[in-house]
């Protein structure tokens, strides 16, 4: 150095050193500055998390503006402070710290302070939890049976993603089963397999950052595959059914179908996807089961089951028509489908079952039986070796005899058999006679099977008792022997017996009526005409006073017209086997007289009256024979004689007269009065018919029933 520069430096230093008083040290640079150290440390130092693996401080500096900057130090945990992890230009108010370890339960300290050259300001100081927060409200929601949603709320920023474990009640955790994004708060599981009953699986959720994670959130579900229901079984035919069911899960890959019998075990048949099945391979004959089970993978749902009765089911209503006296025809209900037929067996009443066909209609015929006996007929469905149960039926193989039998009586010497017969097949009728008391004998042996009626021209009916029987023959074999009923007597041609006093009578036929063609004589009592009522019964004999019955049947008058009676006494008068006839019956007599050309007409000589009145001369004006040997009997008082009896129906009407209401006797001769069993509701009168000799028809009237009236009686 030039000694004047260095002079000048000395007297320089000598100036201050004499003119400056003590300077202050509050330059931060001063390594012996006077500075209080909070005078220009940081003030209001604040953190804030940013992120998970993020925290920002941020304060603020009124100290010294000669600073060099900030410095910040660092404590993880309980591990030592990393001092200057930061170094700060003195314009910053904030910084970052962004390699944060997010960890629950482990803490970050942070130290602040400004620094100029080797010096360094009063620490701020605050401190941070590193906590990882866990996502929150996890919920899971069922999209199909294998697919589960699950969604949760983000609660934490800056995490790399989400991880998903998944355990089932029979697995451990299946650790990351699953793995989301960062900010993504949803996962869909599409595997989730289930098993046959209720089946649990957990979820939990959990936020990640490299190697740590946060807290687990969890929740579960039963996961059970939705069964199938519904399952109904349509039997197609025997040996077919249909089984269909209702889907009630998705995303499964089918459906498992299971059969067993009463006394079997289950064994699968098939699996399938749809939800219709169709089983042609069962056992008959036996209650079938099934279950339906919907699956994925090796794991079913529970199942819906059903069965039916695979029972052939039998025949019914088995009807037997008999065709001819050979031949039959079984018809019966089929009630199965799909069967191969139906076999028939036979047998009579001692006998085994025999089969005797098979068929595969519902009818057949059978002309091969044995006759006059019982045949029983079972019927079966059957399919390959199964057989339904039997339906059985049986029917008499007796050669029916003929019907209807009825005996008509031509003649005295002939009677014609009637009868009916409605089966074919037969060879013909034989017909057997007995007569009185004697043997049955053939009286004819080959009637030809059409023919319905027979007359034997060979009887006297007037002296002997004659039975007929007939059957019907075929080969060896013949029906029962029908014996044709007897008519209790020949009318017209047999006399009837009065077993009460002896007196025989004549009958007539008319149309369908049997009449007597006399006058009823039974007196069981007499008496004078002056005793009369309408309610006790009384007998008459015309003309005659006394009580005595055999005086009063000894007189012209009993012997010729027969006997007189008041209503009461009529009514129960007739035999046995005879009646008093009614209104009715006297209409029908009528009917049939003017059918045969004779009207009941008064004034007209072929009237009925007429007609029906007994002859009294030999040549009447209308002609006809009359016996003149017997008692006269209509007097010819008209002025025309015009209305003579000619008695075309041998009905023989006579004139017996009648007894009036005051005791008188009247018109013997002139006119007859019969009674009818017909009386007049709410009064004492009933109906009679009557004839006049001076009118030619038969007139109805009404009388007291105190009147004495004569009596014809009609066959019951």
């Amino acid at each position: 150095m030039k000694p004047v520069l260095l002079s000048f430096f000395v007297v320089l230093i000598a100036v201050l050193l004499i003119t400056c008083e003590k300077p202050e040290r509050n330059n931060p640079w001063d390594e012996n500055n006077t500075l209080d150290p909070e005078a220009w440390a940081p003030q209001t130092l604040q953190i804030e998390t940013t992120s998970i693996t993020e925290r920002q401080l941020t304060w603020t500096y009124n100290g010294p503006a000669n600073i060099q900057g900030f410095k910040i130090d660092r404590k993880k945990g309980e591990e030592a402070w990393q001092v200057a992890l930061a170094a700060l230009p003195k314009e910053n108010r904030t910084w970052n710290d962004t390699t944060l370890i997010p960890q629950t339960g482990l803490t970050y300290q942070y130290r602040i302070y400004t620094y100029a050259g080797n010096n360094s300001s009063a620490q701020k100081t605050t401190t941070t939890p590193a906590d990882f927060p866990a996502p929150s409200d996890l919920t899971l929601t069922k999209l199909s049976d294998i697919s589960y949603k699950l969604e949760w709320k983000d609660n934490s920023t800056g995490e790399q993603g989400f991880k998903i474990d998944r355990k089932s009640i029979e697995n451990e955790w299946v650790i990351g089963y699953g793995k989301v994004g960062a900010d993504e708060t949803a996962f869909v599981d599409t595997n989730v397999f289930v098993g046959k009953s209720s089946f649990n699986v957990e979820y939990r959720v959990y936020a990640f950052y490299n190697e740590n994670e946060s807290a687990k959130i969890d929740a579960n579900t039963n996961a059970a595959l939705t069964p199938p229901t519904d399952l109904t079984i349509t039997q197609n035919t025997i040996s077919s059914v249909t089984l269909n069911w209702q889907d009630n899960s998705t995303g499964e890959d089918g459906f498992k179908i299971e059969r067993k019998y009463e006394t079997g075990d289950w064994i699968e048949l098939t699996t399938i996807t749809g939800t219709s099945w169709q089983d042609n391979d069962f056992t008959l004959n036996t209650m079938v089961y099934y279950r339906v089970f919907a699956y994925i993978g090796n794991y079913s749902s529970v199942y819906a089951e059903n069965n039916f009765d695979a029972t052939i089911h039998p025949p019914t209503n088995l009807q037997i028509t008999k065709n001819t006296i050979t031949l039959v025809t079984l018809t019966w209900q089929d009630n199965s489908t799909g069967e191969e037929g139906f076999k028939i067996e036979r047998k009579y009443e001692t006998g085994d079952w025999v089969e005797v066909a098979t068929t595969t209609g519902i009818s057949w015929q059978d002309n091969s039986f044995e006759l006059n006996t019982m045949v029983y007929y079972r019927i079966n469905a059957y399919y390959n070796q199964y057989t339904s149960n039997w339906l059985e039926n049986s029917f008499n193989s007796a050669i029916p005899p003929p019907e209807n039998l009825t005996i008509t009586p031509n003649s005295a010497t002939s009677v014609t058999l009637n009868w009916s017969y409605s089966l074919t097949g037969h060879e013909g009728f034989k017909i057997e006679r007995k007569i009185d008391n004697g043997s049955w004998e053939l009286l004819v042996d080959n009637l030809n099977p059409n023919q319905t009626s027979f007359s034997d021209d060979d009887v006297d009916l007037l002296n002997h008792t004659y039975l007929y029987r007939i059957f019907t023959y075929l080969g060896q074999n013949v029906s029962e022997k029908n014996v044709f009923p007897i008519p209790p007597f020949l009318c017209g041609i047999q006399k009837i017996n009065d077993s009460r006093d002896g007196n025989q009578y004549e009958t007539i036929q008319i149309g369908n009526q049997c009449w007597m063609k006399e006058n009823l004589a039974y007196l069981p009592e007499v008496g004078p005409s002056y005793q009369s009522s309408d309610f006790d019964p009384y007998f008459y004999v015309y003309d005659y006073q006394g009580t005595d019955v055999n005086a009063a049947k000894a007189t012209d008058n009993y012997n010729h017209y027969g006997a007189l009676y008041n209503w009461q006494a009529a009514l129960n008068a007739c035999p046995e086997g005879w009646h008093l006839p009614s209104d009715n019956e006297w209409m029908i007599l009528v009917n049939h007289v003017e059918a045969q050309g004779y009207p009941n007409d008064w004034d007209d000589p072929n009237g009925t009256g007429n007609a029906l009145k007994s002859c009294r001369q030999v040549n009447s004006p209308l002609g006809g024979y009359c016996n003149t040997s017997e008692h006269p009997r209509w007097d010819e008082d008209n002025l025309f004689f015009i209305h003579h009896g000619f008695d075309a129906f041998s009905f023989s009407c006579l004139p017996g007269g009648w007894l009036n209401a005051i005791g008188g006797f009247m018109t013997l001769g002139s006119n007859g009065i019969w009674w009818s069993s017909t009386a007049e509701a709410l009064s004492t009168n009933a109906w009679n018919w009557g004839m006049i000799n001076s009118s030619g028809n038969l007139f109805g009237n009404v009388g007291s029933m105190r009147l004495g009236y004569s009596v014809r009686c009609i066959s019951d």
